[in-house]
């Protein structure tokens, strides 16, 4: 199931989340997510966002909600990426943070482009510099919110200009649905150590791109509803 759904998509919905729709049949609701902790946060089509505390059975006029992972807190707006299958999320999540860590300290500089990047900056106090990249205006929102240490970049993927020069880093962790192949050569340009690639909709075309320009040195799967999730080391 998922924790946060669309119009379209109800029925793969939590049980609290079929129930609040059942019950609501007249809110033209836009997106729905369940935080599994007693919060569902509700985009209406009008743009109201608001949160619904199923345990209490009351609203409240706020517009994130929380993700747990690793007894930490990141609160994230509806329209920010994150891995939103409640059973496969923080498994993910928690594979992505050890193969960061596996590379050893001292990391000077970590570069995040695309998705919940910033949730992984939460646990990696000891690095300096943590710099994210994305082209969507939630997600370098929440990198702000939860992580104002860190530097984030509003840039467009299709435009190469637009993304910062960074020379070196230790590692760049990439999490986008689909790889623009801008973002290939911005990180050939790059002088790193690891790059860890998150992907669940990665064609071969560009999976033999990446092996064009990068040594693949591991790719591990895991099964989501639909597909399959990537995780490429290189």
């Amino acid at each position: 199931m998922l924790s946060k759904v669309t119009n379209s998509s109800i029925n793969l919905g939590t049980g609290q989340i079929i129930n609040y729709v059942k019950a609501n049949p007249d809110i033209q609701i836009d997106r729905i997510q369940d935080n599994l902790t007693g919060w569902l946060l509700i985009k209406l089509k009008s743009g109201k966002i608001y949160m619904y505390n199923y345990f209490n059975n009351r609203v409240y006029l706020h517009n994130r909600i929380q993700i747990h992972f690793n007894n930490k807190i990141c609160t994230k707006t509806i329209d920010s990426f994150d891995q939103n299958n409640i059973n496969l999320s923080n498994q993910l999540r928690k594979y992505i943070l050890k193969l960061i860590l596996s590379i050893g300290y001292p990391i000077d500089t970590m570069l995040g482009i695309g998705g919940e990047y910033y949730i992984y900056w939460l646990f990696l106090e000891k690095i300096s510099n943590l710099i994210g990249i994305s082209n969507h205006e939630s997600i370098i929102a929440d990198a702000n919110y939860n992580c104002p240490f860190s530097k984030n970049y509003l840039v467009d993927y299709n435009n190469l200009p637009s993304y910062p020069v960074i020379p070196i880093v230790d590692v760049i962790l990439l999490n986008v649905f689909q790889i623009n192949s801008n973002i290939i050569k911005y990180m050939s340009r790059i002088k790193f150590k690891k790059i860890i690639i998150i992907s669940c909709n990665l064609s071969d075309s560009k999976l033999s791109l990446i092996s064009k320009h990068f040594h693949i040195q591991n790719i591990k799967y895991f099964n989501n509803i639909t597909n399959l999730i990537r995780i490429i080391e290189i």
